[in-house]
């Protein structure tokens, strides 16, 4: 049976009002802890760092790497690194999936210029954030935290939102990770590529919205290929190809994960999920980029066509999350 190691990382979590003002334990499988003594945040400030403590396991067996020479072992002292590092994407792109909140560690520590002040030179240096609690990356086990813990609420209407004053967790969050856990390899693999490319929506949003767009469409493809794993495919008599029905099977998956709003009729609904997965299509194989990234004035010049493209990314985020936690909790 496979060592446990316990780490602790700084991580952060992305929102403008949210605020980390309480600890929370899940289980013996992560411990999220705030930063004590963090500097004084500026209002425009929006990574709101916190102490994320977890548990992994320290491989048993050498890890292989291909290399030009042939296959050769990770050191001893990197194999844990990379285990642990696994383990804490895991822990944040399903902490994202499960809440409202964008949950992240810095990924490109690259140098680069910036200014504090604009009025002050600017100066070379790196995106990094240090605090004296990680003096000690390893750690025997889980701290005793005080103080408050984050709020707990009823997850009914709480996927409404994407934000509230202070950070709040929703009453399945712990059902969630333990369901997490139960999953079959194939199914956690094929689940934790969804919550990755639907982290990743969030990410690149604020560069691309188009790219943002795709990759919460793909988090949900994801799912749908795992479901028709061993379905028959139908060949075309006419030119022997294979006759695709991912849009068939796409407006299936929503309809069977995420249901209807109440207040639109089936057809319109079922018309909508379809132009949803139309727009991908033409995003990715027609090169049709949305308005709003050709056009950055397309915000001054036509507010309507941006706020309609804004609230329709917005949208097809809170499908593509709810299809996934109600696939996690319908999944057996």
């Amino acid at each position: 049976m496979n060592q446990k190691v316990f780490r602790r990382d700084i991580v952060f979590c992305f929102d403008g009002q949210g605020v980390v003002n309480g600890h929370y334990r899940c289980g013996d499988i992560f411990q999220l802890i705030p930063v004590s003594n963090t500097p004084e945040m500026p209002s425009y400030a929006r990574h709101q760092p916190f102490i994320l403590e977890y548990g992994s396991e320290k491989p048993d067996e050498p890890i292989m790497i291909p290399t030009h020479e042939g296959e050769k072992a990770l050191p001893e002292s990197v194999a844990p690194f990379l285990a642990g590092r696994d383990k804490l994407n895991e822990i944040l792109n399903l902490l994202t999936v499960l809440t409202n909140y964008w949950f992240f560690v810095y990924s490109d520590m690259d140098y680069a210029w910036f200014a504090v002040d604009p009025s002050k030179e600017a100066r070379w240096g790196r995106k990094i954030f240090w605090a004296a609690e990680l003096d000690n990356h390893i750690i025997d086990g889980f701290s005793n935290p005080e103080g408050s813990l984050v709020p707990i609420v009823s997850a009914e209407g709480y996927y409404d939102l994407f934000s509230s004053d202070s950070m709040e967790f929703p009453d399945i969050l712990d059902d969630g990770f333990r369901k997490h856990a139960t999953l079959s390899q194939r199914a956690k693999q094929a689940y934790n590529s969804a919550c990755y490319l639907f982290q990743k929506g969030i990410e690149i949003g604020w560069q691309s919205h188009s790219l943002s767009y795709a990759s919460f469409i793909s988090s949900i493809e994801t799912m749908v290929a795992s479901e028709n794993t061993g379905a028959t495919i139908e060949i075309c008599e006419e030119c022997g190809q294979r006759r695709r029905r991912t849009t068939k099977q796409f407006k299936e998956f929503i309809r069977k994960h995420h249901g209807k709003p109440a207040t639109i009729p089936r057809k319109k609904w079922n018309e909508y999920v379809g132009k949803l997965y139309d727009v991908r299509s033409k995003i990715l194989h027609e090169g049709r980029i949305l308005l709003s990234d050709l056009s950055p004035l397309l915000q001054f010049d036509n507010t309507q066509e941006y706020d309609r493209q804004i609230q329709i990314s917005m949208m097809l985020r809170k499908i593509a999350q709810l299809c996934l936690i109600n696939w996690l909790f319908g999944h057996s």
